[in-house]
């Protein structure tokens, strides 16, 4: 009889624990509940930690845990709690297509299209996630198909402003700028505060060969968004490529400076070393290719900027080295070959310097400096004719390249062509009135004879 009452006492005591216990775990849950409808998501995780210790079979748990994470920015977190949810059972749209977007990002397209499929399988009118299976495709650049999701969202809703930059993306990605520039118009049209928009009109602009409305609209993007990390670089990219130099530094350096980047930093460095390099900030642009260096190893270009840098303030050694190991990476890049034949040349290696002029031909028949270079070591040969030949080539792939007109006058002279001899030396000496003083005696003679 003793023993049945011990039994029975300990039945009593730990069901009434085990009843405190699911209150306690309830309450919680409930806690959860009320704190993420009151949009206090830390707060709501505190609760959900202490819930799933107990009830860690609860997708509904997870899935709101998720939530909380997704909305806290937290996407790894949020991601992993939707896995959860999902293994045991749970289905949502919204979650779904969160997971999508997320894989999709991640460069995971397999994924992301097995779990945007799952969100259009529960909700057939859910606009956004057409316009992310239409962002997909344009990821895996297929164009056609990425244009038909979009086309599926714009008969659910023609006035989605996402849409229309979506039908952008696409439009701009298979050349049709103007039907690019039509589509990022209607989305600043229908929301204004959006950066993105105008950044990507911008951008449509440029490449439909306007210049000052892609510079509007850019501009507009970082009046909008002071920390658009990519407008600021794509503003540095317009104004390099008009020659403007002095700005695309500044906003080079706008785009470095903001906070949440998601450029390639090594880049933007190599970037604005080219600018600093372009307006004789020599100094600055070797700091700047000596940063794109150390974030990327394998810079070529910073590699070889650096190397012409060393190479024109006399230093050839280290000028040899940059330019040895741009050929290791990389022995296509014609430039390499170019510049390091003047190292060679200077040493007396006459024949592997003109080798490397050969090769840069060879690789890029477009390499105007190679043609120069070569013209420069048949000058000093005597070979005049062979010269000639190359300066002119030289000057047909770059007709601006004015400091070729210095060689071939002479060229032009020696071969006794003294009219083509006066007309080149008279245009390098209006191009570099530095030269004045040492072609005059030679432009004079020319023009006696």
């Amino acid at each position: 009889m003793n023993i049945k009452l011990i039994l029975l006492s300990s039945i009593v005591f730990l069901a009434s624990h085990l009843s405190l216990a699911f209150d306690s775990t309830t309450t919680a849950y409930n806690s959860a509940i009320e704190a993420y409808n009151n949009d206090e998501y830390e707060e709501a995780i505190k609760y959900l930690n202490s819930y799933l210790q107990v009830a860690t079979g609860h997708d509904a748990g997870y899935f709101v845990r998720g939530n909380c994470y997704y909305e806290l920015k937290q996407y790894d977190f949020a991601i992993r709690d939707y896995i959860y949810a999902y293994e045991m059972g749970y289905k949502d749209a919204q979650m779904y297509y969160r997971m999508g977007a997320y894989y999709k990002d991640s460069k995971n397209y397999t994924i992301a299209l097995f779990y945007l499929e799952k969100a259009i399988e529960l909700k057939k009118d859910y606009t956004d996630v057409f316009i992310e299976l239409g962002n997909l495709n344009l990821a895996m650049g297929n164009d056609v198909k990425a244009s038909r999701y979009f086309e599926q969202a714009l008969e659910l809703d023609p006035t989605y402003p996402e849409l229309n930059y979506s039908l952008g993306n696409a439009a701009f990605n298979s050349g049709n700028y103007p039907e690019a520039i039509d589509s990022y118009l209607n989305a600043t049209k229908l929301d204004s505060t959006k950066a993105k928009y105008f950044y990507g009109l911008g951008n449509a602009y440029f490449a439909n060969k306007d210049s000052a409305l892609a510079l509007k609209n850019i501009l507009k993007s970082v009046q909008i968004d002071s920390n658009f990390s990519q407008a600021y670089f794509g503003l540095g990219i317009l104004y390099s490529l008009m020659n403007n130099h002095h700005k695309a530094i500044v906003f080079f350096g706008k785009a470095l400076g903001t906070k949440n980047t998601d450029l390639d930093v090594s880049f933007v460095y190599k970037m604005r070393g080219l600018s600093y390099a372009k307006t004789g900030q020599t100094k600055k642009a070797f700091t700047d290719f000596e940063e794109a260096i150390k974030l990327n190893p394998m810079d070529t270009v910073a590699y070889l900027e650096r190397g012409i840098i060393f190479y024109r303030e006399g230093k050839d050694s280290l000028a040899l080295i940059d330019l040895d190991k741009v050929i290791r990476i990389d022995d296509k890049l014609s430039s390499a070959f170019t510049y390091r034949s003047q190292i060679m040349i200077s040493m007396g290696k006459i024949p592997e310097g003109e080798s490397d002029l050969n090769n840069a031909i060879l690789l890029n028949p477009g390499d105007s400096t190679a043609y120069y270079f070569l013209g420069n070591l048949y000058l000093d040969r005597d070979e005049y004719q062979a010269a000639v030949n190359n300066y002119n080539k030289a000057l047909s792939v770059s007709p601006h390249y004015y400091i070729v007109q210095e060689n071939r006058g002479i060229a032009y002279y020696n071969l006794g062509n003294y009219r083509l001899a006066v007309a080149d030396l008279e245009s390098a000496m209006k191009h570099f009135p530095n030269l004045v003083e040492k072609l005059s005696p030679l432009y004079q003679l020319a023009k006696s004879r």
